[in-house]
């Protein structure tokens, strides 16, 4: 029984001190990545500075898709293609744009997939101060 109590105190005590390290810690940056469905996107950013967005696309079981993405964000700021690839079954397709720009708080920022006219997934993400 003691075994257990000390057991259990050297756990609590690990978390009170995780618990610390996340309450005093600060981001790097917003990077982050987001998916939905069969896409997702990464982000590389700095406050309010979007450098570069990657795209990827899982191209499931099904050969010769033609695979792209469209990059977009709410405020108009964005509006891309990515390049037309024709991919082999279980394949992620993937993709890079570079933004380099800066965006007001608020807007969201959107990666849709597409295989053969069809959408597989819109991730999004919003920027925040």
């Amino acid at each position: 029984m003691r075994k257990l109590r000390n057991a259990v105190a050297a756990l609590g005590t690990a978390a009170a001190m995780t618990g610390l390290l996340f309450a005093t810690s600060t981001p790097a940056s917003a990077s982050g990545e987001w998916c939905n469905n069969q896409t997702c996107f990464s982000i590389n950013t700095n406050g309010r500075y979007v450098g570069k967005i990657e795209t990827s696309v899982w191209s499931s079981n099904i050969s010769n898709r033609d695979i792209k993405t469209h990059i977009w964000s709410t405020n108009g700021q964005i509006n891309l293609w990515t390049k037309v690839e024709n991919v082999p079954a279980w394949t992620t397709y993937r993709d890079y744009k570079n933004i380099n720009q800066n965006f007001p708080p608020g807007t969201r920022i959107c990666v849709e997939g597409w295989h053969d006219g069809r959408s597989v997934g819109l991730p999004c993400v919003t920027i925040t101060d």
